[in-house]
C-alpha cells in the first residue's frame, strides 16, 4: 500500500514538476485555488436582455438558444415574437451581431443546418418550417400548413445538411430534403391514442422530440403512450391506416404519461428521454435496448403545458446533462438548471443558479462553457471562475445538489436500472430488432405447408438408392402414403358422361403377341 502512494506521489510531482498543485498554477500564472472537479467552478460571467437593448419595448420570452456547433463560440437565440439574434461569445461575452424577423409568428425551435443556414420551426398561423440565410437574414426556403398544429421540433441529420425534419402537435412527423420540392416522407399519427380501431376520432399524441440516428433511423417521442418510436425512413408509411415503428422502447410506464423530451449524445450512442414522472431515463441506441439502462432523478421538469417548453443538451464529451426547470415555487428567488454527470447515474451533480424565472433552454458549447435562457428575458453565459477571483462580477452561482429523502418508487427503480447484477454484463439487446431468417426456416413456419417431420442428414451420410425392383417400388410407395396420407379418389358417377368417348381417334393396328411378322420371298 505505500508503495502504491509512493508512485502516485511520483507520478503527480512528475506531472506538476515537482511542485503542489497550487505552486505550479502559480507559477504558471494562474490560480484555481484547491483542485476541484472544474464543473464546480462556473459561474455566470456575463448575463444580457433578450430581446436586446434595441427592442425594449418587447416583452417577449425566449425558447430557445443554440449554438452553432460544440466548440463553436456563435450562438442563435430565439423568441416569441418571431425575433432570431445571432450572439458572438468568443471573448467570454455576449456581443450581439445580427438581428432578424423572417416571420412574425412564435418560433418552437431552431437547429443549425452549416455555418450560414438556420433551421426553424413556428407557430400559428403560419405553421411552417424554414431555412433562414444568417448572412442576409432572409429566409431563403420555407413550406407552410404541411401540419395541421404548431411545429414543435425540427432536427437535423448529422451527416447531411440538405435532409431535416418535423414534428407537429398534430402528430404527424415530415421529412425533407431541400433539394426536392415535395416533402420526401410522412408519418400520419405517429403516436396514436388507443381506442376503438374503428373509431378513427381517437387522434394521436403531438411531438415532443425528434433525433436521427445514422442515415436510416428517425427517434421520436410524444406527450403521451408511454413509448418512444423508432422510424426507419426506407419505408414508406403513406399507404398504412396505423404506421408501424420499426423499434419500441418502453420505460414501464403508463399510457397517459408521456416524455417531454429527448436528446442524443454527439456519438449517438445514447438517448436521454424526459417524462412526465420527473425521471430521465437513458436508453443505449446503439444495440437498441428495449428498457432503460440507467436513470437520473432529484429533479423537477414539472406538469401541463409548460413542462414541453424545458429543453435539455448534453456536453461535447457526453459526461454533463443540463436540464432547464419550471418554477418550483413561487418565493424561491433563484430558479436552479440542473447538472448531471452521465457516469454517475442518479441525482443530480450541481445545481447552477442565476435565474429569476423558469430557465427553459440551456446549451453547451464546451464541457465548461454553456449558455442558457429563461422566462426572465436573460441570456446566461456559464464558465469556470477561480476561488480566489473575488473581485470578478458574477450573475450567477454554482451549489451542490442537496439530497432529499427518496420515495419507495425511485428507491426501486434506483436498484433496478443504476445497480445492475454482477451476473448481468451484457446489454439489454432489444429482441424484436428484425433480423434475417433461414430459407428452411421460414418454409417450417409457413402456413402453407404440410408439417412433415424433418430428416437431418450428415454430409457423410450416404444418400439412398433408388428403387429399381416391383418389390422396392411397392414399399416405397407404402412408405411414403403412410407418411403423407393422401385424400381418397373420388369414384366414378354411373352417368354416360363416365363413359370413355370413342369414335374421335383411329384405332391402333392390333399387333400379334409372338412378334413382328417377316416378309416372304415369292
Amino acid at each position: 500500500m505505500d508503495d502504491l502512494r509512493s508512485l502516485r506521489r511520483r507520478k503527480v510531482g512528475q506531472k506538476f514538476n515537482g511542485l503542489s498543485y497550487v505552486e505550479y498554477q502559480k507559477s504558471r500564472g494562474f490560480n484555481l485555488g484547491k483542485w476541484r472537479p472544474p464543473v464546480e467552478l462556473l459561474k455566470g460571467i456575463d448575463k444580457v436582455r433578450i430581446p436586446s437593448d434595441m427592442l425594449q419595448d418587447s416583452d417577449a420570452h425566449p425558447i430557445v438558444c443554440r449554438f452553432r456547433a460544440h466548440h463553436d463560440h456563435i450562438l442563435a437565440i430565439a423568441n416569441e415574437d418571431g425575433v432570431i439574434e445571432i450572439i458572438d461569445t468568443i471573448h467570454n461575452k455576449f456581443q450581439p451581431k445580427k438581428t432578424m424577423t423572417p416571420h412574425p409568428s412564435m418560433i418552437s425551435d431552431i437547429s443549425w443546418l452549416s455555418p450560414n443556414h438556420l433551421l426553424s420551426g413556428t407557430c400559428p398561423p403560419h405553421n411552417q418550417v424554414g431555412i433562414v440565410d444568417v448572412d442576409r437574414g432572409q429566409e431563403i426556403w420555407s413550406k407552410g400548413r404541411l401540419h395541421k398544429g404548431s411545429v414543435k421540433v425540427v432536427a437535423k441529420k448529422a451527416t447531411e445538411e440538405d435532409v431535416f425534419a418535423s414534428g407537429g402537435r398534430d402528430g404527424d412527423i415530415i421529412v425533407y430534403d431541400k433539394r426536392v420540392d415535395d416533402q420526401v416522407l410522412r408519418v400520419h399519427g405517429a403516436h396514436p391514442k388507443k381506442g376503438d380501431k374503428r373509431n378513427k376520432s381517437n387522434g394521436s399524441y403531438g411531438v415532443t422530440s425528434l433525433n436521427f440516428r445514422g442515415n436510416h433511423h428517425l427517434i421520436s417521442t410524444a406527450s403521451g403512450g408511454g413509448f418512444i418510436l423508432v422510424w426507419d425512413l426506407r419505408r414508406s408509411y403513406s399507404l398504412m391506416r396505423e404506421p408501424r415503428p420499426f423499434l419500441k422502447l418502453s420505460a414501464d410506464i403508463p399510457e397517459s404519461s408521456g416524455f417531454t423530451y429527448a436528446t442524443v449524445c454527439p456519438e449517438r450512442r445514447s438517448l436521454y428521454a424526459q417524462c412526465s414522472d420527473n425521471i430521465i431515463y437513458s436508453f443505449d441506441i446503439n444495440t437498441y435496448a428495449d428498457k432503460p439502462v440507467s436513470i437520473f432523478y432529484g429533479h423537477n421538469a414539472g406538469r401541463g403545458e409548460g413542462a414541453y417548453f424545458i429543453k435539455m443538451d448534453v456536453s461535447p464529451s457526453g459526461r454533463y446533462l443540463a436540464i432547464g426547470s419550471p418554477r418550483m415555487d413561487e418565493l424561491c428567488e433563484e430558479q436552479p438548471i440542473p447538472i448531471f454527470d452521465t457516469k454517475r447515474p442518479g441525482p443530480p451533480l450541481l445545481m447552477l443558479k442565476g435565474h429569476y424565472a423558469e430557465p427553459t433552454c440551456p446549451s453547451w458549447c464546451t464541457d465548461l462553457k454553456l449558455a442558457s435562457c429563461g422566462d426572465d428575458q436573460q441570456l446566461i453565459l456559464w464558465e469556470p471562475v477561480s476561488a480566489e477571483d473575488t473581485n470578478r462580477i458574477v450573475y450567477g452561482y454554482c451549489e451542490g445538489f442537496k439530497e432529499k429523502p427518496l420515495s419507495d418508487k425511485i428507491m426501486q427503480m434506483h436498484e433496478q436500472y443504476n445497480r445492475p447484477k454482477e451476473c448481468d454484463a451484457t446489454p439489454r439487446v432489444n429482441k424484436t430488432i428484425r433480423c434475417s431468417v433461414s430459407l428452411a426456416d421460414w418454409l417450417k413456419s409457413s402456413p402453407g405447408t404440410p408439417q412433415s417431420p424433418a430428416t437431418m442428414r450428415s454430409p457423410l451420410t450416404p444418400l439412398r438408392m433408388r428403387a429399381s425392383t416391383p418389390s422396392q417400388k411397392r414399399s416405397s410407395s407404402q412408405t411414403s402414403s403412410a407418411a403423407n396420407p393422401q385424400t381418397p379418389k373420388r369414384k366414378k358417377l354411373s352417368t354416360p358422361r363416365s363413359k370413355a368417348i370413342t369414335g374421335f381417334f383411329p384405332k391402333e393396328r392390333e399387333t400379334d403377341p409372338s412378334g413382328p411378322r417377316t416378309p416372304t420371298s415369292h
